[in-house]
């Protein structure tokens, strides 16, 4: 015998009109897309200094049938995300593909306004723009927030309770007109390049060899006379081992 497909209905709904409405609310309610959790797929950008851009996004959360059998959702594309940035002034941290984060879908068609201001054509007093089309709490209409359920980073800004450290595997490199730095207390400069290590050496050793010429040739003035350059000259347990570099 065959009992056709499973439906999400229950039996009860068709006991009274008042059910029957409730399960027809409930359904209505169901379609509108609110928030989720979904993983980047695709990016526009790659950390370069442009305008905010945007990422294909994959729902993490399948669709499921009365059964409880998965449908995975279609990826939502093209999808701006979300930047500090106030002016000219941001922090230029691009999603990557494998982020997970949180998509929040627009009450509205908001595609309209995505083509409209793509590559950050927003003008001092934006007259507002009609929806693209009449849908509403739509998927498609997705704004991307990112960071959450991810792994342990290894380039970051971290703030403790006793401070603030700034960690990278890599360069880092500050551009800039003039550099203040005001310290309370020491302000400590620890240089682990090879090259400057080096240096610190050979400055060492020129302090070193420098200061044992000028004592092996000194003189003294006697009676009017310069005495004769020592006899018994500087050795290497003389140099001096003040100059170091850390």
């Amino acid at each position: 015998m065959n009992d056709g497909a499973p439906s999400f209905q229950p039996i009860e709904s068709l006991s009274s009109e008042y059910l029957a409405q409730v399960f027809l609310i409930k359904s209505l309610i169901a379609r509108m897309a609110t928030v989720t959790l979904v993983q980047v797929v695709k990016v526009t950008n790659t950390g370069g200094v442009a305008a905010v851009g945007f990422v294909d996004l994959q729902p993490l959360v399948s669709q499921v049938d009365p059964n409880m059998n998965p449908t995975p959702h279609a990826i939502i594309r093209n999808n701006p995300y979300f930047r500090i940035q106030g002016g000219a002034n941001a922090i230029i941290i691009d999603p990557e593909v494998g982020d997970v984060g949180i998509a929040l879908f627009a009450s509205r068609d908001i595609s309209a306004v995505n083509s409209t201001l793509v590559g950050g054509n927003a003008a001092v007093g934006q007259d507002p723009i009609s929806p693209g089309s009449f849908r509403k709490y739509d998927m498609a209409d997705a704004l991307y927030l990112g960071g959450v359920l991810n792994g342990v980073p290894t380039q970051f800004i971290q703030f403790t309770s006793t401070g603030i450290v700034v960690t990278s595997p890599h360069d880092v490199t500050v551009n800039c007109v003039n550099a203040n730095v005001t310290a309370s207390g020491n302000a400590v400069i620890k240089a682990a390049s090879i090259a400057l290590q080096n240096a610190g050496t050979l400055l060492k050793k020129l302090v070193n060899e420098t200061f044992l010429t000028l004592f092996d040739a000194h003189v003294h003035n006697a009676a009017g006379s310069p005495t004769s350059v020592p006899t018994a000259l500087s050795s290497a347990t003389n140099k001096t081992s003040v100059v170091q570099a850390e």
